[in-house]
C-alpha cells in the first residue's frame, strides 16, 4: 500500500496562506495610501479655504482705504509646509477696467462682489476655495435712513445718501456723489455722480455700549465720566456796553483715568449760549433729552473713538460771531451719530466746521452765510468701535 506525502498539501496550504497574506499587505497599504490622500486633501481644502477668506479680507482692506479700488490681487502666502495661492477680483455694475463687468448687476455705486480664491497646491492633488461676498460700502460724509435736507449756504465736500429723499437748495454744493433710493430735488451745484439707481442703504448701529459706563482702551478698561457745566460771564468786548450774558462751559480733557476723553451727559442743556471745549467723545444719554446747544463748539476724539454719540435729537448752531468775545474755535472732528434727528447750522463761520461724518434718521444743514462740512476718509478705514461702515450682504462658497 503507497503513502501519500504531505508535503504537497503543506505547500499548497501555504501558497495560499502567503496569497491571504500578500492581498492583506497590500489592501492595508492600499487604504494607509488613501485615507493620507484623504487626510491631506482635507487639510489642504482647509487650507484653501482659509487662503480664500484672506484674500478677501486683503480686498475689504483696500475697499476701506479706498472705494474706488478695482484692481486684481494676487500673491502667495506659506501656510503650513506649503505655498499657497490666493486672488481676489473686483465685480460691479460698471466697467471695472479689468474686464470682469457683469451686465447682470445694477450699476450701483456701493454695492461690489468680491471672489476671493485660495489653491494650495499638492504631490497628489490640488485644492481649491473659492468664495464670494456681496458687501455696500458707505463712504459718506452723510448717511441718512430718510431724508437730507442740504439748506442754502451749505458746502459738503463728500458724498451724501438718503434713502427716501434728498433736497439741494440753490445756494448749496456737494462736491461728490449724491444716490438716493427715493427722490431728489437738486436746485443747487453737485460735481459727482447723481444716481437714483442705489438701494437702500441701511444706517449702521452703534449704541453707546462699548462707551458707556466703561469703555476699553489700548487693552485696559476706563469708566466715562459726567461732563458738568460752568457758567463763565462773557469777557467785555471793545465798545460794547454790558449786560453781558453768561455762557455755559462744557470742557473736558484727556486724563490717566479717561485716556480716551469720553464724556457724557445725563441732564438737559438749558442755556442760551453753550461753549464745548473736548478732547475726546460726548455721549448724549437719553435722560439729556434732545440736545439743542448754539455757541461754540470744538470736540476733537481721541484715536477712532466717535465725536458725538447721541440717542436722542440734536441740534447744533455753530456761531462764529461770538469771536469779538475771545470765544472761537468751532470745529467738530469725527463721526456725530444719533438715532434721531440732526440739524446743524452755521453761522458767520470761516473755514470747515465739521471734519467727519455725520449719520442719523434726518440730516439738515444750513450756512449763514456758509457751512463747510468735509469727509474724513479714515472714518472708513479705521471706524469708531463697534461700527463697520462695510456691509456684508451676501456670502457664497462656490462648488
Amino acid at each position: 500500500m503507497e503513502i501519500q506525502s504531505p508535503r504537497g498539501s503543506v505547500l499548497i496550504i501555504t501558497l495560499f496562506m502567503v496569497s491571504i497574506l500578500y492581498l492583506l499587505g497590500i489592501s492595508l497599504l492600499l487604504l494607509s495610501f488613501t485615507e493620507t490622500t484623504l487626510s491631506d486633501l482635507e487639510v489642504r481644502s482647509m487650507q484653501s479655504f482659509y487662503l480664500a477668506e484672506s484674500a478677501l479680507a486683503e480686498g475689504l482692506a483696500k475697499l476701506r482705504t479706498n472705494p474706488d479700488y478695482r484692481t486684481d490681487l494676487n500673491d502667495t502666502l506659506p501656510i503650513g509646509t506649503n505655498l499657497g495661492l490666493y486672488s481676489v477680483k473686483f465685480y460691479d455694475g460698471t466697467n471695472d477696467g479689468n474686464g470682469y463687468y457683469r451686465p447682470t448687476l445694477s450699476p450701483f455705486l456701493y454695492q461690489i462682489i468680491l471672489a476671493g480664491k485660495g489653491t494650495v497646491p499638492g504631490f497628489r492633488a490640488s485644492a481649491q476655495t473659492e468664495i464670494e461676498v456681496e458687501v455696500a460700502l458707505k463712504p459718506f460724509v452723510m448717511l441718512s435712513e430718510e431724508s437730507l435736507d442740504i439748506k442754502d449756504g451749505s458746502v459738503i465736500q463728500g458724498n451724501i445718501h438718503a434713502n427716501q429723499q434728498i433736497t439741494l437748495s440753490p445756494a448749496s454744493t456737494v462736491t461728490g456723489n449724491v444716490t438716493t433710493s427715493g427722490s431728489l430735488t437738486n436746485q443747487g451745484t453737485v460735481t459727482g455722480v447723481i444716481s437714483f439707481l442705489e438701494p437702500p442703504i441701511r444706517r449702521p448701529v452703534l449704541t453707546t455700549q462699548p462707551y458707556y459706563p466703561t469703555y476699553t482702551y489700548q487693552g485696559n478698561t476706563y469708566s466715562a465720566q459726567k461732563l458738568n457745566p460752568v457758567s463763565v460771564p462773557l469777557p467785555n468786548p471793545p465798545g460794547n456796553p454790558p449786560p453781558y450774558p453768561n455762557i455755559e462751559l462744557y470742557q473736558g480733557t484727556t486724563s490717566s483715568g479717561n485716556p480716551a476723553g469720553v464724556y457724557y451727559l445725563d441732564e438737559p442743556v438749558t442755556a442760551i449760549l453753550v461753549q464745548i471745549d473736548l478732547t475726546g467723545t460726548l455721549i448724549l444719554l437719553p435722560s439729556a433729552g434732545d440736545l439743542n446747544i448754539s455757541g461754540v463748539v470744538r470736540i476733537t476724539p481721541v484715536g477712532s473713538f466717535p465725536a458725538i454719540l447721541s440717542s436722542r435729537h440734536l441740534q447744533i448752531k455753530m456761531m462764529g460771531n461770538l469771536s469779538s468775545f475771545g470765544i472761537t474755535g468751532n470745529l467738530i472732528q469725527g463721526l456725530i451719530y444719533t438715532d434721531g434727528d440732526i440739524i446743524l447750522i452755521g453761522e458767520d463761520l470761516s473755514g470747515r466746521a465739521v471734519e467727519g461724518m455725520l449719520i442719523a434718521r434726518r440730516i439738515t444743514t444750513q450756512g449763514i452765510p456758509n457751512l463747510q462740512i468735509n469727509y474724513t476718509p479714515s472714518i472708513l478705514s479705521n471706524p469708531p468701535p463697534d461700527l463697520d461702515l462695510i456691509e456684508v450682504l451676501s456670502w457664497k462658497q462656490k462648488e
